[in-house]
């Protein structure tokens, strides 16, 4: 198998971020966003309170900040932008989120062995059904193009991994 990608390895992070917060039963308190997932226009409902957000801009710098409710409109609480941070790395990001609701994710945790195929492929699994229901989420306003470039891309990968998976079973035939 050929190195993972950066790209690749972004989203398998992701999605064992994802894990620990559901595990914790907090994942409905993130929004994780890269540079242009969707378009974001600044005129719809905004910020929501109580919300941590964690955002990868164009300049590859990880931002998370938190959303403190201040108003309801519409019947949403919106937010103001507060605590805002900037990280080099997305484990860092992760980590500092996490903490914003007393989560500790030693960074061991977001850490992945390239040869366990089948732990892989759990995860790339899971991804791929995430992303998805964002690609379909989104499409009904926007071109989500780069939620359908992240989900190709994993699915690639994850056709590669169960190439790799079938071949090293056939070896194991053969002996």
């Amino acid at each position: 198998m050929k190195k993972i990608s950066n790209e690749i390895h972004e989203e398998i992070i992701n999605e064992i971020f994802r894990q620990i917060l559901i595990k914790n039963d907090i994942a409905d308190a993130y929004v994780t966003l890269f540079n242009d997932d969707y378009e974001y226009k600044e005129d719809e409902l905004g910020p929501f309170g109580g919300m941590i957000y964690i955002f990868k801009d164009n300049d590859n710098i990880w931002n998370v900040w938190e959303d403190e409710p201040y108003e309801i409109f519409q019947g949403y609480i919106r937010g103001m932008h507060t605590n805002f941070k900037q990280f080099s790395n997305q484990e860092e990001a992760y980590i500092d989120a996490a903490k914003r609701m007393n989560i500790n994710i030693p960074t061991d945790d977001l850490t992945y062995d390239v040869n366990d195929i089948k732990s892989l492929l759990e995860i790339i699994e899971s991804a791929t059904e995430y992303l998805k229901f964002g690609v379909d989420f989104f499409c009904l306003e926007n071109k989500p193009s780069k939620l359908w470039y992240r989900y190709l891309l994993l699915k690639e990968f994850e056709k590669e991994l169960i190439e790799k998976r079938d071949n090293s079973q056939k070896k194991m035939v053969k002996k």
